[in-house]
């Protein structure tokens, strides 16, 4: 399965209290990584909310609404008193006790992310294998793969966690992507032994997808939905589903006309832990068809978390010479909203797709206007002492850019309107004609699938 998203790996093994150093592993199964260090303290937050701020950065910055549940005193002292005592049980080895206790925390914030892989972890040492990678599964599919530094700790912890749940199940394969993602976010002595003990990766082939140009757009969709089925996503693997049938399909053709280019935005969803979703482009043209994975969003349906997406395709004549490009407006995010520690994380992505057949060579390249990872805290309750933690605590960050794009006389013209999300790459800005932005040598190409 695809990993995609955060969350806070297990904070007892790993962290244990404030004044009780991390436990040792006993031995090599049950390995877990050392206590992260404590980031410096944020100064003071930028009061987002203040009418007079309504012109910063970070308000003018993209992103989901957010549905924030509402919590009541009661429930979070439920919430802080179930973790405690399943922290206190698990450092005792009683596992089962806490995963009894982190089945309650789990009822009361079932889609924090923070409660669902620490319940997780506690779950996999009870023995409770499915559930485990279940809980884990979610957690990770909650939040972007480059999160913003406050969290890519707590992200790299979990999929430690989600590594040592596949390996159980027989998924060397997932191990080892989630091992090398978590090493990747924050290397770890631990976790690289256990990536190593796994040993090299078997050989296999690429997946791919083979499509014939001489059958209509419905056989192409079958392709595709079978390969998005054996694959797997966010949410859901291929032993989840009964048959590839399960898999809703959807199609629609860009508007306009076109002169030689054909394209067909085909949407595949399915509900398993939760409604996964994917968007491919097909386009074909002077006997050629490829098609493209624009899009992956996951969903599990319940108060806090919110995942979306928007496409639109239409044709147009961009290189003024008689033939038609395909254009086409990508827009996804996702938003984490986490009660159990009053975080929020997300991210907004936006890009523009071009595609073209002028010259025979049938491409697509593709240009990301906005890429804005953020992550927020407020003052919260905390789990262990039932203080109020002080105003200072706050804070907010932004990861990404963000640009504006036109199209001016054939070329791509982008500016970057200082939005404070941060700097767009080298190269981004600037004009850029439209021959070299589909050069299909180009740095912008999309490889197809």
């Amino acid at each position: 399965m695809k990993i995609t998203c955060l969350v806070l790996a297990l904070v007892l093994a790993a962290c244990g209290d404030d004044d009780e150093p991390a436990p040792q592993p006993e031995s090599a199964s049950n390995d877990e990584p050392a206590q992260a260090e404590t980031p410096d303290e944020p100064g003071e937050p930028e009061t987002a909310d203040d009418p007079n701020e309504a012109e910063t950065a970070e308000a003018r910055a993209p992103r989901l609404e957010i549905n924030r549940p509402e919590i009541t005193a009661a429930q979070r002292a439920s919430l802080r008193q179930a973790i405690s005592a399943g922290r206190r049980a698990a450092r005792q080895s009683d596992f089962a006790e806490a995963d009894a206790r982190f089945q309650e925390a789990v009822e009361i914030d079932r889609y924090g992310s923070r409660t669902r892989c620490e319940a997780g972890y506690v779950a996999f040492r009870a023995g409770e294998v499915e559930r485990a990678r279940e809980w884990i599964d979610q957690a990770l599919a909650s939040m972007p793969a480059n999160p913003p530094e406050s969290i890519r700790v707590p992200r790299a912890m979990c999929l430690y966690n989600a590594g040592l749940v596949y390996e159980a199940q027989g998924r060397a394969e997932d191990a080892r992507r989630a091992w090398t993602q978590s090493i990747a976010l924050r290397p770890n002595a631990t976790v690289q032994g256990r990536l190593d003990a796994l040993g090299e990766a078997a050989t296999t082939t690429e997946s791919s997808v083979s499509l014939n140009a001489s059958v209509g757009f419905g056989a192409h969709r079958d392709v595709i939905r079978d390969f998005w089925c054996a694959e797997g996503s966010d949410g859901f693997s291929r032993e989840d589903l009964e048959s590839c049938s399960d898999i809703a399909v959807s199609h629609r053709s860009p508007t306009g006309t076109s002169a030689g280019l054909e394209a067909e935005i085909v949407e595949l969803s399915v509900n398993t832990l939760g409604e996964s979703q994917a968007v491919f482009l097909v386009v074909r043209a002077a006997g050629a068809v490829k098609a493209y994975r624009l899009t992956d969003t996951y969903n599990p349906g319940a108060g806090g978390i919110s995942a979306d997406y928007t496409v639109e395709a239409r044709y147009e004549n961009l290189l003024r010479g008689g033939s038609t490009e395909l254009m086409v407006q990508l827009d996804h995010g996702m938003n984490d909203e986490d009660m159990g520690v009053c975080e929020r994380s997300g991210y907004t992505i936006a890009s523009t797709i071009i595609c073209s057949a002028d010259d025979g060579d049938l491409r697509c390249s593709q240009v990301t206007t906005t890429s804005d990872s953020y992550f927020e805290h407020e003052p919260c309750e905390d789990w262990d002492t039932g203080e109020m933690e002080p105003a200072s605590a706050a804070s907010e960050e932004h990861e990404g850019y963000q640009v504006s794009l036109e199209i001016v006389d054939g070329s791509l013209v982008i500016t970057d309107p200082e939005s404070g999300i941060g700097t767009p790459p080298t190269g981004l800005v600037g004009r850029h004609a439209m021959p070299s932005f589909l050069d299909s040598n180009g740095t912008w190409v999309l490889a197809p699938l």
